[in-house]
């Protein structure tokens, strides 16, 4: 699949925490220049292009795509299906590595692996799953994304007019796998169903923050392996994460 691109949804509308992709989170560094910088490592191969709303409140987003020499594009705000599907016309891709800005920790690593898996296999969605197999985007762990060729996400729109599946772009495919080739990959590394490194409240803003600036401080990996084992040896940020998870539920 020569026509991938990495397609990266962010917006200032949160519900929950608005404006956080703005929000100051590391140094001079906004969460969502964070997340950007790791999307940017591959812009020599891919383009990379973020996925906004039309809305004014978006266009700072804009700016700040643009201030990493990034490729836009912007579209309806609530569809993100149809986000995703016209960004990719505009921009005449096949496929796209699909990443939500709200994962500071998102693993170049991983999104290489899965790139280099879908070049190698043809399959209509690739990604990471748990051990009972559910996939890696439904979980809190803030370190994946997922690639899914547009033809597939076309058939979505085309089959289903409900809104938690124009919302949730690749739900759809991944519970009807009678309908779509998917491939999902054991996680490549010992689950701990207690990280959540996903940013929708405050006080994961700050608990990541925290984190992010002491892994950069101690000149450490912010990779997936690297992080389980600081949080090994800091139960204490477990017990927060495990704390939102619970009020998360409810």
């Amino acid at each position: 699949m020569s026509k991938l691109g990495i397609v990266i949804q962010a917006r200032m509308g949160s519900s929950r925490l608005p404006n956080k992709m703005m929000m100051p989170f590391y140094k001079d560094l906004s969460l969502l220049d964070v997340i950007l910088e790791t999307a940017s490592r591959f812009s020599g191969n891919y383009k990379v292009i973020v996925a906004t709303s039309e809305k004014s409140i978006d266009n700072i987003i804009e700016e700040k795509a643009l201030s990493h020499h990034l490729s836009v594009y912007r579209g309806d705000e609530s569809d993100v299906l149809k986000r995703f599907i016209d960004a990719a016309e505009f921009h005449d891709l096949e496929a796209v590595v699909r990443v939500c800005a709200d994962n500071p920790f998102i693993s170049y690593k991983y999104i290489a692996f899965l790139i280099d898996l879908f070049n190698k296999i043809d399959k209509d969605y690739i990604s990471f799953k748990t051990k009972i197999g559910i996939p890696s985007i439904k979980t809190h762990y803030g370190f994946f994304a997922e690639i899914v060729k547009l033809s597939a996400l076309k058939k979505v729109s085309q089959l289903t007019n409900d809104v938690f599946y124009h919302e949730h772009v690749t739900n759809y495919i991944y519970s009807h796998t009678d309908i779509f080739d998917i491939h999902l990959i054991e996680m490549p590394f010992k689950e701990n169903s207690s990280i959540r490194l996903t940013i929708d409240t405050i006080d994961d803003f700050k608990l990541a923050q925290n984190i992010y600036s002491e892994l950069i401080e101690l000149e450490q990996s912010t990779e997936p392996e690297n992080i389980i084992n600081y949080l090994e040896l800091h139960p204490e940020y477990l017990e927060l994460m495990n704390k939102q998870i619970q009020l998360q539920q409810k």
